[in-house]
């Protein structure tokens, strides 16, 4: 998780520029940048958030992890996995490149519990499919993918909900939650209410 990890100090820290060494090390390429801009208690604050981040991100990954066994999904970790196109079934195995951060399992996951609500026709899917156009990310999304869904409009969007999803977790976790990530927030509690209730009558 050092990717999110890095993301958080630039994102709190501006200026600094945190990069990840090739040992997976995070530094700074401007340390100096950090007493000349900000004051010791602001970077406490910082850096004491990280072990709270830490914490955020264990407990995201355990969820998921709990989740995916729940809706019989097996997660294997491999050298390296290549990317390649949804075909629209409902997937049983998530592959995931050893040294992927937590971004990578939580998007999979999203990718399932998405297809699932869509099998089971279930109005929270169509309540965020509807609105996803609308969501800031959603533009940058359709440009990246739609070569590879060959501009099959209903793939985009679910692909767009998914790492939508991702995002607002992943942002949740960093504790740098928008307006919008709020929004998207409420509706993934719903979808955990929803699955909760579920498993509780099986």
């Amino acid at each position: 998780n050092v990717p999110v990890i890095t993301e958080y100090l630039n994102n709190k820290l501006p200026g600094v520029n945190f990069t990840i060494l090739p040992n997976g090390t995070v530094t700074a390429l401007k340390p100096k940048a950090i007493s000349e801009i900000y004051d010791s208690e602001t970077v406490s604050e910082v850096l004491n958030g990280v072990t709270d981040l830490i914490e955020n991100l264990e407990t995201v990954e355990t969820k998921l992890s709990n989740l995916g066994k729940r809706l019989g999904i097996q997660i294997n970790y491999k050298d390296q996995v290549e990317y390649t196109k949804r075909d629209g079934t409902k997937s049983t195995v998530i592959n995931i490149s050893k040294g992927a951060d937590i971004r990578n399992l939580t998007e999979e996951m999203a990718h399932i519990v998405v297809d699932s609500l869509e099998a089971a026709n279930n109005p929270l899917f169509y309540s965020m499919y509807n609105q996803i156009e609308n969501h800031t990310m959603y533009e940058d999304i359709h440009d990246s993918y739609k070569v590879l869904y060959e501009n099959d409009l209903h793939k985009i969007k679910k692909e767009a909900i998914a790492q939508v999803i991702m995002h607002t977790i992943i942002n949740e976790s960093m504790v740098t939650e928008t307006p919008e990530d709020s929004r998207i927030r409420r509706w993934w509690d719903k979808v955990m209410n929803f699955l909760s209730t579920l498993f509780s009558r099986t």
